[in-house]
């Protein structure tokens, strides 16, 4: 965000800037991924990506939802 030139991209100028968790661009776990970009790029969209994720994991993994987690930062709760 601090490079030259930087300061003309909008969406540096409105404050608008995620870092994903690359984990989620691959395997099964895709569709994570893919939820969270569609909500970043789309915030007006009815998605609820954190209750993916969830389902996800209980219910396709059979693993604990871990409260603490860094899935996109920062956290879509925080800007949308």
């Amino acid at each position: 965000m601090n490079r030259a030139g930087a300061e003309d991209i909008s969406a540096i100028k409105n404050g608008a800037v995620y870092i994903p968790n690359r984990k989620l661009d691959y395997g099964l776990e895709n569709v994570v991924g893919l939820t969270y970009r569609a909500k970043i790029f789309h915030p007006e969209v009815d998605l609820d990506p954190e209750a993916v994720y969830r389902e996800y994991l209980e219910e396709y993994q059979r693993m604990e939802y871990p409260e603490e987690r860094m899935v996109v930062y920062p956290p879509l709760e925080e800007r949308i």
